[in-house]
This record gives structure tokens, sequence and C-alpha cells, in this order.
């Protein structure tokens, strides 16, 4: 087929979205008449932001180039990093298909392989993680989100076996499509290779797509680190964020003195960062307070145990402690399972509702991007404590992986307190829990248990909620 044929198809796609040609910006248009053209450069860099179409447009140029500049026998590839990420191309690929006049005849779409029965040509869908990158000859490449993968050798080592197949193939293309990632990732160097080699055509648009809701960015804007919300909104390449907050927010957030004691219907829970030789053990009762659309969360009390040099924090201390505070709050613990079992499993025989939090890289991304928006939300209220406010200013956040982040601290310094705040404001910003089945659960298993238990440990569950004893029948007990 001719170029011609190849742009009167390009501009005849629909999917559900509608027709492609009618809703492309200029951007779009011109990108695209780029990646079509046989005469001008054959390796592409589109960057462009979050949502701005990149998968959209490059699964519609490839369904052209499949059917009209292939030739039978001929391969191309789509690789991402991983497989859930490698198929957002074959579903778009899919809704073209699906929604555009007679393509259904010429395309079919696999769980692996987009093919064109009739011209003998096909596209191969190709997660970084899977074996096989050695000896590929791509007829037409496509590099989905390259700044998003994983920046171990693994994952280079992938992208350079397949853009090396490239110059074996006469008239091959390829194309990068990402938005900005972290000025030391391995796409980095790509990218400013590419702005210098003619053998490129570089197309990196700034600023979140043209009909993006303004609203919608500037929430965007304040729920995320100012690096990520570079990257993903304005296709900026930026370091991943220093500090949670800084010191305006850290005094907004500072406000009373001492405890607050419980007060009826509300919801309270309690967080344990445990460390017995070396670091501090924190301890954070907290509850939520709806204000406005957001949720505010307001810790109430606050207790640190320091072990004493060549001492280990003491366990009955802490364990006293939780077991007075957690009754008088009606809090659940909230703890980190791989500590401190028989604490915890006494703490449950005397009627403390336990549940676990784990520490995973994922979680404790979870903890620093929950922290860091409540205080720069202005949603966090905590005691007026110098050493508190001291942590949160040189906790700093380390970037582990691509737009993984965990707390860390300064040299010297600690970052227990914060860990436990992060983990309480994380808590209950994520959805409320019933308060009644927790005392429910901790009434039959005193009931249950036949182990006996000091006086000291005992729960009567009655304490807790007024009328129980009523109840029983209506409930069952």
């Amino acid at each position: 087929m001719s170029r011609l044929d190849a742009f009167d198809l390009l501009s005849g796609l629909r999917d559900n979205l509608g027709r492609w040609w009618d809703t492309a910006t200029e951007v779009q248009h011109a990108d695209a008449t780029a990646l079509l053209s046989l005469d001008g450069p054959r390796r592409h860099w589109l960057g462009r932001a979050k949502g701005y179409s990149k998968t959209r447009d490059v699964a519609g140029i490839s369904v052209v180039v499949l059917l009209t500049q292939m030739a039978s026998g001929e391969k191309g590839y789509v690789a991402a990093s991983d497989a859930d990420q490698a198929g957002l191309l074959r579903q778009s690929v899919a809704a073209f298909r699906a929604n555009t006049p007679g393509l259904e005849a010429d395309i079919l779409v696999e769980s692996r392989r987009i093919i064109a029965p009739r011209y003998g040509s096909e596209l191969v869908i190709l997660p970084a993680d899977s074996a096989g990158s050695h000896g590929l000859r791509p007829k037409w490449l496509v590099v989905d989100e390259l700044a998003n993968w994983p920046d171990v050798e693994k994952h280079r080592e992938f992208f350079d076996n397949l853009w090396a197949g490239l110059p074996k193939v006469a008239d091959s293309r390829g194309v990068v499509i990402t938005t900005a990632g972290a000025p030391g990732h391995f796409s980095r160097k790509i990218f400013d290779a590419a702005r210098t080699d003619e053998l490129w055509r570089v197309s990196d648009v700034h600023g979140p797509p043209p009909w993006a809701d303004p609203g919608e960015i500037e929430s965007e804007r304040r729920r995320l680190f100012p690096a990520r919300f570079a990257r993903l909104w304005m296709n900026e390449w930026a370091e991943a964020d220093d500090a949670i907050a800084d010191p305006a927010d850290v005094a907004a957030a500072c406000t009373f003195q001492g405890p607050l004691a419980p007060e009826a219907g509300r919801r309270y829970i309690c967080t344990l960062d445990l460390g017995k030789s070396h670091d501090r053990t924190v301890a954070v009762i907290a509850h939520p307070q709806r204000e406005g659309e957001g949720t505010r969360i307001i810790v109430d009390r606050m207790q640190v145990w320091t072990p004493r040099p060549g001492h280990e924090v003491s366990l009955d201390d802490v364990r006293l402690w939780l077991v007075e505070f957690c009754r008088s709050y009606g809090a659940r613990l909230h703890y980190d399972p791989s500590q401190a079992y028989l604490m915890v499993e006494q703490l449950r025989r005397a009627g403390i509702g336990c549940e676990e939090f784990t520490f995973t890289s994922g979680s404790v991304g979870l903890l620093a991007t929950s922290i860091m928006q409540a205080l720069r939300g202005r949603l966090l209220t905590l005691p007026d404590d110098e050493e508190l406010k001291s942590e949160i200013l040189n906790v700093r956040l380390r970037e582990t992986s691509v737009n993984v982040l965990r707390i860390d601290h300064k040299s010297g310094k600690h970052d227990d307190r914060v860990i436990a705040v992060a983990m309480a404001t994380h808590l209950l910003a994520s959805g409320p829990r019933p308060i009644f089945s927790d005392y429910m659960e901790a009434y039959r298993r005193e009931q249950e248990n036949p182990t006996p238990v000091a006086p000291e440990d005992l729960l009567d569950a009655r304490e807790f909620v007024p009328g129980i004893a009523s109840m029983r029948g209506m409930l069952g007990y």
C-alpha cells in the first residue's frame, strides 16, 4: 500500500472515544505524521505527560504500520516494563478494532500478538521481565514508558538488545514513548543522546494534556510529591524529593500541648513502631475528623521509650502502657508483625484488638506519601513537641527504585516518631473500620480462651460498650 493509504487509514480509526483524527491535537498529528513518514528520522522519542494519549496514539499508528508498511513475514515488537504495562497498547488496539468499520477482518488481537493475517505481518507484545531479546529483528519497535522501567542491569540490557536489532532491518523504525523520570535513570542518557543525534526526532512536550481539567491537575499537585508531580504531569525530569515538609508545614501541624483525653463516639487507633536495642519505641494514639472534603488526622497521645546504653526497651513497660491506653481510648493496635510476637499475644489475651501492619517497599512508600500529603495539606494535628518537630524536619525521602520512596533520616537522627505518626495517618485516611466489632471480638476471645490469664490482663468488654449486657441476646452471646 502507498503512504496515502496509511494516512487514510489513520484518519478513519475510531475507538470508544471517537474518531482519532478528529480529537487529536496539533502535537499528536505532527507526531503521527513523523512516525509514519518513510523519509525522515527513523528513531523517535515521544515525551508527554500522563494522560496525553501516548499509548492510544501509538497503538493506532502501530495498526496502520502493521497494515500498510510491513511486508509478509515481518515482525514488530511492543516492549514495556511488565506484562500489565505491555497489555495497555494491546487494549487500545482492540478498541480500535472493535469500533472501526471493516478493521475486524484485517486484525486479530491475541494475548501476546497482534496479527494481520491477510498481509502476514504481526506485532509481538514483549514484557521486559520475559526472556529473549537477543537476536530479534524488529521492523517496528515501540518501547513504552522507558523512564519508569526499573533501573537495573536486566532491564537496561533488555532495551539495549532490542534497540540494537533495528539496524539489522532495512527501513526499521523505533519509538520510545514515556513521561520523564529521574535524571539518574538510564533512560536519561538515551534522551540526551537522542537530542543531538540527527537519526532521532525528539518530541518532548511539557505540561498536562490540553483537555485535562485544571481542578484535577491542582488536586494532583497537592496529592503528589513535587518531583513526582513534575515527572507525571509536567513531563519534567526531577530527582525524588528530600524533605516531607517545610518548617511552616510543621509549625502549622504541631499546635497543642499535652495529650488529649478520649471522647465518646470517636474512632481511635494505636500504632506502634517498636525498637529494642538501638532505636526508640514509639506508640501513637490518633483519630480522624472530617474537615470539608478531607480528613484531618489528630494525634491525641504519643509515648516514646528510649533504650539506655547497653539495655533494651522494656517490653513489659510497653505492654502495660498499651493495655492501659488502648483500653481507655478503645483503640485497636497496629504493629509490625516481625517483632514482639509474645507481647502481642499477651495484649490479645488482655482483650486488646491487634492488627498486623507489614512493612514492605510498597507499604513504606504509602506511609511516606500519606504523611507528606497530610503535612503539606495542613490536615495533620500533632503535639507541640520540639523533638517531634526536629525529627520531621530531619527525615528524608529516599527513592529505592523508580517511583518507590521510603522514609529515611540523616545520620545521627531518628525517624521513629515519624513512622508511628505516618502509620496512623495512612490507616485513618484509608477509610473507617467497624468500632463495635473490635469489642465483640475481644469478648468472644475472652469467653473461648481456656488459658488462665493474670487478673491485671483481663478485659471485660462491658467496660467499653455501655449496655453490652442487655445486647448479648440480640447479638447471640
